[in-house]
């Protein structure tokens, strides 16, 4: 194996490796997302569990954006954006105190902001979460099982929120 001069050896078999572990990746997140379009969402039967899955479809190709391979990125954002809108749009029948609704719009508002450069939508929308969502618990306790993760998604939303408007 060719060395660059001043380039360790190591590095080329870390370079290797990388792409391995890239390819893999690819593969699996594919195969994932392939399997929850054939086989879950046809039959999900309500907003709820739709919302669901097509935000774990983003999350699989947002890692993809993140950490996979440069020549397929672009790609990958435009199918993580489509599967997050999607998300966000079967929650609109549910509730703001849903931690589903809740975490399709953190997601996509956190993709829009910090991973696709579109900093006044994320936040727009980062904000809507933030306020509808403290409305619709504020009669609630945060101890309450059934609306822990509520809770727990509205304090990223509302950390990331604050942080957002300090730029």
């Amino acid at each position: 194996m060719e060395t660059n001069k001043g380039e360790s050896p190591i590095l080329n078999y870390l370079r290797e490796y990388k792409n391995i572990v890239d390819k893999i990746a690819d593969e699996l997140c594919n195969k994932i997302n392939n399997f929850i379009d054939i086989n879950v969402i046809p039959k999900s039967n309500s907003d709820e569990s739709k919302s669901f899955y097509y935000q774990k479809k983003g999350n699989f190709w947002q890692f993809l954006v993140e950490y996979g391979k440069e020549s397929n990125k672009s790609i990958y954002s435009e199918k993580c954006l489509d599967n997050y809108y999607k998300s966000v749009e079967f929650s609109k029948s549910l509730d703001f105190k849903n931690n589903v609704k809740l975490e399709s719009m953190y997601k996509l508002a956190y993709f829009l902001h910090e991973i696709a450069g579109k900093e006044e939508e994320g936040s727009k929308l980062m904000e809507e979460a933030y306020t509808k969502g403290k409305e619709a618990l504020k009669n609630f306790d945060e101890n309450d099982d059934e609306f822990a993760d509520s809770f727990s998604i509205l304090r990223l939303i509302e950390d990331n929120y604050y942080c957002w408007k300090e730029d």
